[in-house]
């Protein structure tokens, strides 16, 4: 419990400075309850805590810097199990958020505002709609990039991957099921999924599970709305996994998390037949001494490693370890990817590294 709480609290701290937010590790927790997940909005000035005790809470980042938790923000009971993942909209639909758990639902949560005299209820935020069609525990959620409207990725341990679009995004309580991907077919089932985030291209997730990880695209061959794009490099079960925003890249970075110490990083390219494929890719040298570096490359955290995050511009990837270690990684030019800082339960401050290609 205590390294689950630790993991989530120091992948917190560790995101905020990767986007840009003071470099200094942070406790928001006020009490013993353990932390599965954390989320953070859009511009990094909330996020939300997913909790073992059914409880999902709030917290904002105030003008000074520092975290508090949000008024009338602790949702007690918010599910009737854990609460495994949390995921925000983007803000233009509202301060909305969406929490999976192991009693096999998804549900969406808005920010009520209240009227000037109007009664305080014990918490600001309403629950909407739940959507409950798995047959087991919905282990990732994730609502999808601004350019595709108010979409819900929900992953479950059946193996499936269930797509809801909200019918009416003003009362937000409506979520039909638009479509279901036959993700993965192993006893594990869906562990994780993630969007491209690039408006230039089809609609694309990411998905992991017991069989890996695979690219699923927006199709429609023989019927099929989604196909296979790309199956990823694995040597077993993906738990997590993050697709890096595009900015000035002609290629998609991809992240995933296996059972083991390291973090693979993935290099994808769009191929002559709209497959992905892996890209070549060298250290930044001289021509006549070019070296072709592997692909996937595989970052050596230290210790087990559950989640991978990228900041808002792609050019930073924080892994964080049952420990409560978090490392933060940056690309040297177009090739190894460097460790440069570190944050450990104890230290208030990173420890910059700073490791030489």
């Amino acid at each position: 419990g205590r390294r689950t709480r630790a993991a989530a609290g120091a992948m917190a701290a560790a995101a905020g400075a990767a986007r840009g937010g003071p470099p200094e590790l942070r406790q928001l927790s006020d009490d013993d309850a353990v932390v599965l997940d954390v989320a953070f909005n859009l511009h990094g000035t909330r996020l939300v805590a997913c909790r073992a005790d059914y409880s999902v809470q709030v917290w904002d980042c105030g003008d000074d810097g520092e975290w508090r938790k949000a008024a009338w923000g602790n949702i007690t009971g918010a599910h009737s199990d854990r609460v495994l993942r949390a995921t925000w909209a983007h803000p233009e639909f509202g301060q909305v958020f969406a929490t999976c758990c192991a009693d096999k639902q998804v549900r969406i949560w808005e920010e009520h505002e209240r009227a000037p005299g109007e009664r305080k209820a014990l918490c600001n935020w309403q629950l909407k709609a739940q959507l409950s069609e798995s047959k087991r525990a919905v282990t990732d959620v994730k609502f999808a990039p601004r350019h595709l409207g108010l979409r819900l990725a929900a992953g479950s341990r059946d193996g499936l991957c269930r797509l809801y679009d909200a019918n009416d995004v003003v009362s937000l309580n409506y979520w039909p099921l638009q479509e279901t991907i036959f993700a993965d077919a192993s006893s594990t089932g869906v562990t994780c999924v993630a969007w491209n985030p690039s408006p230039f291209e089809p609609a694309m997730l990411l998905i992991g599970g017991g069989d890996g990880a695979t690219v699923w695209a927006m199709a429609d061959h023989g019927g099929r709305r989604w196909a296979t794009r790309r199956k990823l490099v694995a040597d077993g079960a993906v738990y997590d996994a993050a697709w890096a925003p595009c900015v000035g890249r002609s290629v998609h970075v991809l992240a995933t998390v296996e059972e083991s110490q390291y973090v693979r990083v993935h290099l994808l390219q769009r191929s002559s037949d709209a497959a992905l494929e892996y890209a070549r890719v060298f250290m930044d040298e001289p021509s006549s001494q070019r070296q072709e570096l592997a692909n996937p490359q595989s970052l050596e955290h230290g210790e087990r490693v559950w989640r991978v995050s990228w900041n808002a511009a792609g050019t930073a990837l924080v892994t964080s370890d049952e420990q409560g270690t978090a490392v933060v990684w940056r690309q040297h030019g177009m090739g190894r990817w460097l460790r440069v800082q570190v944050f450990a339960p104890g230290h208030e401050a990173p420890h910059a590294t700073y490791a030489v290609p």
